[in-house]
């Protein structure tokens, strides 16, 4: 598990001097050491992998983008705050790209993340889904996340194709009115590939106008 702690920081306290058998020690705490030892480098390796994962869906795998710093993501730029930002904005992409037809929650996100990180969870989260870079097209678990304010007016959406209708689900769960334009019968048994994924899209947003 991830945690927002300083690893820089060292111990005060002072120890005393006890005897004590050097190879008893060793048998006792060896396999803990390595285990520890093991631990680390299985998480140097993992934030290796999620910063490609980043990098490969156009974010920089060190630092922060230019909308993430107009969106003043964090207090300060630079210093630690920013690094634990990025590893948990990196692991969020990891993550959501582990399964994208699965929902992403925050409780999912905790579950890997420590509640020192509960700040950087909410900021990084909250940017990646309204920007529209995690959740997008997901219809499962859809209706529990749509929002109860609606907001005055709505957004019309032209073409019912997967990408209008993915972005009509994603409008809807930042709790607008939307209606989808389509030329086309979708529904058509021939018309589409997708004609079944189509009909069920267009139905859940009959459901919720």
């Amino acid at each position: 598990m991830f945690r927002c702690v300083n690893l820089e920081a060292v111990s005060t306290k002072k120890t005393t001097l006890r005897n004590y058998d050097e190879n008893l020690m060793d048998a006792q705490f060896g396999d803990d050491l390595k285990r520890k030892s093991r631990t680390q480098e299985d998480r140097e390796k993992e934030n290796e992998n999620e910063a490609m994962i980043t990098f490969s869906l156009g974010f920089p795998i060190d630092a922060l983008g230019e909308e993430e710093i107009k969106a003043e993501v964090i207090k300060e730029l630079g210093g630690k705050e920013q690094n634990d930002y990025i590893i948990v904005r990196n692991h969020i992409f990891s993550l959501w790209r582990e399964n994208v037809n699965i929902w992403l929650t925050k409780a999912h996100i905790r579950e890997s993340v420590s509640s020192d990180c509960e700040h950087l969870i909410n900021s990084a989260y909250d940017f990646l889904f309204y920007n529209g870079y995690i959740n997008f097209g997901v219809a499962s678990s859809f209706n529990s996340h749509i929002r109860e304010t609606i907001f005055e007016g709505g957004v019309i959406v032209t073409g019912a194709g997967l990408a209008g209708l993915a972005a009509a689900r994603q409008l809807m769960s930042f709790g607008y009115k939307v209606a989808v334009l389509e030329g086309n019968d979708p529904c058509l048994p021939k018309s589409q590939p997708c004609n079944r994924m189509t009909r069920a899209a267009l139905l859940l947003l009959t459901q919720h106008q």
